[in-house]
């Protein structure tokens, strides 16, 4: 994320004055006169004033307010979907098969006075922004144990070295290193100090980041790690096309590469976002069941179809249970998930069926310890599905959205607050989904050859078992 599912900052468009969507859910499901009012969510600590000026939205704890830098329109777009329970409850979402976010009203009583307490320009105090850290991780974040983290002790440790009078590069570290040790892809801190943008991300790859390390350090052509790691993609995907298809791949986009090899259909999906020009859920969900159409049309007369997610790094969880519609002979439970702090009850994702006879024949997927993310939802999707066999290497395992919180100071906390399970009930948080069959993706010394070299050999025993 990463791609990562998170309400998008729009501050830019806002003071700019160019946002020309509308102010309001253009859904039938919202209205005006019955939704105003100031909404708290239950979970995910929002705080939703809706009014005749617009939508405005705040990231809040237990000690302090801070409003979202956010357009009406880009609110908008995300709460788009509006459902009453109740005149005192609602639940809002981007779709009506998106997160569920439940709102209780607050009475006019409290309502501004809540509102009125809430910052609307930043406060660059150290202190007041430790407390602020501290409680929005202690509040929201579902994972602690899960990582054998003690945040109580964490925050006695780190308490003593916070003074009004350090810098916000020396608060920044501090930060950093009160959540290294929480090995979680969906957490970081960003921060632009001193017209420089930074930002502390704990967890990387347990295979193939160290591979690559070790790769880059033992030549000497590409001086900068980043732009070997770019360099390394490209050729993969270079691989893919010549190595695995023998040169008759084809394109869709920029993040799917597809073709058929000795009648064993493949597909290798890198993303599971920004098919479509605005990268919206329903974009994006349109674009995906266009290429999905097409690519289908083809391999529908293959024996097998592999499909390969081993350097896919998440986006929609929307977009991999449209995929997996194409290979599914009915509705079935691809997960469910609660949110700390928010209702008790999950709330169920099921995979439903295409409009078109759906793939029955053998499905091989394949994750790599880089399929992270909406790719492992998706592979959570896909595991529910009987002709579905899972192989390759242990997912990364973090499946919950990211919840992007505001700081005081301006800067941002992304954090995992969500816990998912799979259709029998099981949780792989912190843990990866595991293949019923082995595959090393990326642990071959070669590592620009590793993957060719692995997904060749599966289509060698696929054709052995036809």
């Amino acid at each position: 994320m990463q791609i990562l599912k998170t309400l998008i900052l729009s501050g830019v468009l806002a003071l700019a004055g160019c946002d020309n969507r509308p102010n309001f859910p253009t859904s039938s499901t919202f209205n005006i006169a019955e939704h105003s009012g100031v909404w708290q969510s239950q979970g995910y600590g929002y705080l939703m004033k809706i009014d005749a000026n617009g939508m405005q939205l705040f990231d809040t704890t237990r000690v302090g307010c801070v409003q979202k830098a956010m357009s009406s329109a880009d609110i908008a777009s995300h709460m788009a979907v509006f459902h009453t329970i109740t005149d005192e409850h609602i639940w809002v979402s981007e779709t009506p098969n998106s997160t569920r976010y439940y709102f209780n009203r607050l009475p006019n009583k409290d309502a501004k006075s809540v509102i009125d307490k809430c910052l609307t320009s930043p406060n660059q105090n150290p202190t007041d922004n430790f407390v602020y850290f501290t409680q929005t991780m202690a509040e929201h974040y579902a994972f602690f144990e899960t990582y054998q983290q003690d945040w109580p002790k964490i925050i006695e440790q780190y308490e003593p070295k916070v003074n009004d009078d350090m810098s916000q590069t020396e608060l920044f570290n501090l930060f950093s290193n009160m959540i290294k040790k929480l090995d979680d892809a969906h957490l970081f801190l960003s921060a632009r100090i001193n017209d420089t943008s930074k930002r502390f991300q704990p967890n990387e790859s347990r295979i193939l980041r160290p591979a690559l390390s070790r790769a880059f350090k033992e030549q000497n052509e590409i001086k900068d790690e980043r732009t070997f790691r770019l360099h390394w993609y490209e050729h993969y995907k270079h691989q893919v096309r010549t190595a695995i298809l023998n040169e008759s791949a084809n394109d869709i986009g920029k993040f799917i590469i597809w073709g058929m090899t000795d009648n064993i259909g493949y597909i290798n999906l890198q993303r599971m976002q920004n098919f479509s020009q605005s990268g919206s859920i329903q974009d994006d969900v349109l674009a995906i069941q266009q290429a999905m159409d097409t690519i289908m049309a083809t391999l529908a007369a293959s024996d097998a179809i592999i499909f390969d997610i081993t350097a896919n790094g998440g986006g929609h969880d929307e977009v991999g249970l449209v995929i997996a519609q194409y290979f599914n002979t009915k509705q079935r439970l691809a997960y469910s998930k609660t949110a700390l702090g928010g209702p008790t009850v999950p709330q169920k994702f099921y995979v439903n069926t295409a409009n078109e006879p759906p793939y029955i024949k053998p499905v091989y997927l394949v994750t790599s310890d880089h399929t992270v993310s909406a790719a492992e939802t998706f592979t959570m999707a896909m595991r529910a599905i009987p002709n579905v066999i899972h192989v390759g290497d242990t997912t990364r395992g973090n499946h919950s959205d990211v919840l992007d919180k505001t700081l005081l100071n301006g800067w941002h906390l992304g954090l995992s607050n969500e816990t998912y399970q799979e259709s029998d009930g099981k949780i792989s948080e912190g843990i990866g989904l595991k293949p019923a069959q082995s595959y090393p993706i990326f642990s071959n010394d070669n590592i620009f050859e590793s993957h060719s070299i692995a997904i060749n050999t599966l289509v060698r025993d696929v054709k052995a078992k036809l």
